[in-house]
């Protein structure tokens, strides 16, 4: 999983082939209930597993109702919490207005120290999912949000951690999407198809060769993030293998360079 300065998951492997790199920030896009904290808990189960600190900050979820989700898929969150692996930032009382709690949506500021002090107590470097960033729209104009975001990108980057912020889409302006894929070093794009099938891309990754075509993936029963990619291509998700049915490379507007699946 761990290869050089970068962080390889099974379930991002096929779209970012040179895996995450420590230091990055990601965004995943989609519209509700495509997936995206599915995707999020799956990654986090597969970091704990492998001996990687994490940090789930939940926004719009009781913290017993994550616990449970990673319970269904394997992972005891108390154990890894007890050995000081894990740890879960409870912000769901602070969306509902319950006095004491953990987070206060009233003040950006005091919610990023919180969380800089949080990160911390879990330990440098860390994988971070921000579960979700559109409640905080509910509570602070789009301004006020995309000055805060900017520098918890920063601190969270400056101390080489992996920080994922799930973001809804379509209830957002055009110029705030636009400011968060600009903010962020990569960002991953779900959405459904005409059919209701899932689909999911790298829409964009500054640090990483990726991906942009969009591959199918569904949710089986205990939460498992499943891509449904053709047996033969993704038999082994080999990103050498993977390269070998990609067009020539071409760089787009940044520079980056992109690949598109032959027909």
């Amino acid at each position: 999983m761990l290869i050089g300065s970068n962080i390889h998951f099974f379930y991002l492997d096929p779209l970012i082939g040179d895996g995450l790199p420590w230091g990055s920030n990601i965004a995943i896009i989609g519209p509700p209930g495509v997936g995206k904290t599915v995707l999020c808990e799956n990654l986090l189960c597969e970091g704990l597993k492998e001996g990687i600190r994490c940090l789930y900050i939940t926004l719009d979820r009781p913290k017993n109702i994550v616990e449970e989700c990673l319970t269904q898929q394997g992972i005891e969150p108390r154990e890894y919490e007890q050995k000081q692996q894990f740890k879960i930032l409870d912000g769901y009382p602070g969306m509902t207005g319950e006095r004491g709690a953990e987070i206060q949506f009233s003040s950006l500021t005091d919610f990023g120290i919180l969380i800089s002090e949080t990160i911390s107590q879990v330990g440098n470097p860390a994988f971070i999912v921000l579960d979700s960033l559109s409640v905080m729209l509910i509570h602070n104009p789009e301004s006020i949000v995309i000055k805060g975001l900017q520098g918890l990108m920063a601190k969270t980057k400056a101390k080489g951690n992996i920080t994922i912020y799930v973001l809804e889409e379509g209830v957002h302006s055009k110029p705030f999407y636009n400011t968060v894929c600009f903010l962020a070093d990569g960002v991953i794009q779900m959405k459904w198809n005409d059919h209701l099938e899932r689909l999911i891309r790298a829409y964009t990754f500054k640090m990483a060769r990726h991906a942009t075509c969009w591959f199918p993936f569904s949710i089986e029963g205990k939460r498992e993030f499943t891509l449904n990619a053709d047996a033969a291509l993704f038999k082994k998700l080999q990103w050498n293998r993977l390269l070998r049915e990609f067009n020539r490379p071409q760089g787009n507007e940044d520079g980056n360079v992109t690949y598109e699946l032959t027909k």
